[in-house]
């Protein structure tokens, strides 16, 4: 095509541009952008987008030149300001005033003692094994929800079996799970801060050593942290990243209460609060607490939470019961109740890492265990 000819063919796409506003001199307006647009060396598609660009049209010319791979840049960016209008709106809904009146009267604490006891403990050996070797990515592979808020009140609960601390949870910001913005849920963590008469009673130390009832008596105004088992203890108004784990059972049977797995990450504005290194002595310290930045954390978080999209216990499940033979398919007493939990370094490194470790129950009350390896294949089955 000859210079004239495609100086022309410039020009009818350029007058067939819709949102152009030329004046009353449509030619000489045309000329003038296609000479500042030669001395761009601009061609083709772009001839015309430079010629906008001097015509006083930067904004239809950026998407021109730019091209439609931008177009889902301003699209997702669009999406993120409407999730947070919509979650700045669902949280304004909640009347946090109100609810902390109603745990008020139902014996919550919404506030945090003057005097409490250092927050300290052993570490459960139950758990060893699986808290050293859990990482960032199986806690949020393994937990119901994970969630950003804050804790509105917390009550200490002396249980059949050991004491733990009930919160009420105000959902902020939600990355994977049911839960949105302005859910308040039911949590439920290991440890409690009660009297050391509570204690002594609880523990049945009352019944193995014959304790004066003077020193009793004393034991009332002391306060102690128990069955903590070297986690950090949460308390009212904190603000925390919690890994919300299966439905449990507390003090009252109608609370649909979920238990918290793995440390709490706290942050106070946009930095985290990094514990002391003991507190969370059971877990891999550098996995959870590797920068205070809060942004940092959060985008670590996201991008495994984004790979959990391919991940399903339900498909694990479903991928496991192919495997096994008819005979132990028969003996399986709760196919929907089996066990499924990820582990990304592998069972005590003697896996492929990346397994998902899947326990049925058998009708004679022994466990069935079928290890995957990743895409759900069969690694290993174990009785």
């Amino acid at each position: 095509m000859k210079d004239e000819q495609f100086d022309e063919y410039i020009k009818s796409k350029l007058r067939e541009e819709p949102v152009l506003t030329f004046g009353d001199n449509i030619d000489e307006t045309i000329n003038k952008a296609m000479k500042k647009a030669k001395k761009a060396k601009f061609r083709a598609t772009r001839m015309i987008a430079a010629a906008i660009v001097f015509l006083g049209l930067g904004a239809t010319a950026t998407v021109l030149l730019q091209g439609q791979q931008d177009q889902p840049k301003m699209s997702q960016k669009n999406e993120n300001i409407q999730a947070n209008k919509e979650k700045l709106s669902q949280l304004a809904a909640v009347d946090v005033e109100r609810e902390k009146e109603r745990l008020v009267s139902e014996g919550y604490l919404l506030e945090a003692g003057s005097d409490l006891p250092e927050v300290s403990g052993p570490s459960s050996s139950a758990l060893k094994d699986v808290r050293y070797t859990s990482t960032l990515k199986d806690y949020i592979y393994n937990s119901r929800s994970t969630v950003k808020g804050k804790v509105l009140g917390v009550k200490y609960i002396i249980g059949e079996h050991s004491a733990y601390t009930k919160a009420k949870f105000l959902v902020e910001e939600s990355y994977s799970g049911l839960y949105k913005p302005g859910d308040i849920v039911t949590v439920v963590r290991a440890g409690a801060i009660i009297t050391h008469y509570e204690m002594i009673i609880k523990e049945e130390i009352d019944k193995k050593f014959n304790i004066p009832e003077a020193e009793l008596e004393q034991a009332k105004q002391k306060m102690v942290v128990v069955d903590n088992w070297g986690g950090e203890m949460i308390f009212p108004d904190e603000s925390m990243i919690l890994f919300i784990g299966d439905r449990v059972e507390t003090d009252d049977l109608n609370d649909e209460a979920y238990y918290v797995s793995g440390p709490v990450v706290k942050f106070k504005g946009k930095e985290i609060l990094i514990p002391d290194s003991r507190m969370e002595e059971g877990y891999i310290f550098e996995e959870f607490f590797f920068t205070k930045q809060l942004s940092v954390f959060v985008e670590k978080l996201a991008s495994i939470v984004k790979e959990k999209e391919n991940y399903s216990k339900e498909k694990a499940i479903e991928a496991a019961y192919n495997f096994l033979s008819e005979q132990d398919r028969q003996q399986i007493t709760n196919l929907e109740n089996s066990s499924v939990r990820f582990s990304s370094r592998g069972i005590y490194y003697k896996t492929p890492k990346n397994v998902i470790v899947v326990t049925f129950m058998l009708k004679n009350d022994q466990p069935l265990t079928v290890i995957l390896k990743e895409e759900y294949q069969l690694y290993k089955i174990t009785k």
